[in-house]
């Protein structure tokens, strides 16, 4: 039997997942829910004591300066009550955007992220129940060499 008609079928499969996934990495580093706009991808953690972390990374996940974007906000709806707008600055770092807020308790709450990017306006919208959840799981053990710069 010809020997490239074994490999070929093996050599396929084991590439599988990189070509489903394109060698973007879109997955979160910081504990939170990570959302694509445009060729932008941002990432909003919830911290499970209170605040809010917004990280960005450009559309193959390569991670950007918080200064790449421009007047970011934040604000938590809370369905059938209030909404509540977070104060958010760039970290000390320069890493990420943070502000405090409550801690993130109603998972039918809708988190909203509007920034600039290149002059031109975007605005992401993350469920509470997925941002409560990242915050329980928390970040994976290699974040914080993904965003060093």
């Amino acid at each position: 039997m010809n020997r490239f008609a074994i490999l070929f079928p093996l050599a396929l499969l084991a590439a599988l997942p990189a070509l489903a996934h394109n060698g973007v990495d879109d997955e979160p580093h910081h504990g939170g829910v990570v959302r694509p706009h445009k060729e932008l991808h941002l990432e909003t953690a919830m911290m499970p004591a209170g605040g809010v972390q917004i990280y960005f990374s450009d559309a193959m996940g390569e991670p950007l300066p918080a200064s790449a974007v421009s007047d970011v906000a934040v604000e938590v709806d809370h369905p059938g009550a209030r909404t509540d707008a977070v104060d958010v600055t760039i970290d000390p770092t320069g890493v990420f955007w943070m502000g405090k807020s409550a801690p993130l308790s109603d998972a039918k709450a809708i988190v909203r992220v509007g920034f600039t990017f290149h002059s031109a306006p975007g605005l992401v919208e993350v469920p509470g129940a997925a941002l409560i959840a990242a915050a329980k799981k928390g970040p994976p053990k290699k974040a914080a060499a993904h965003h060093d710069h």
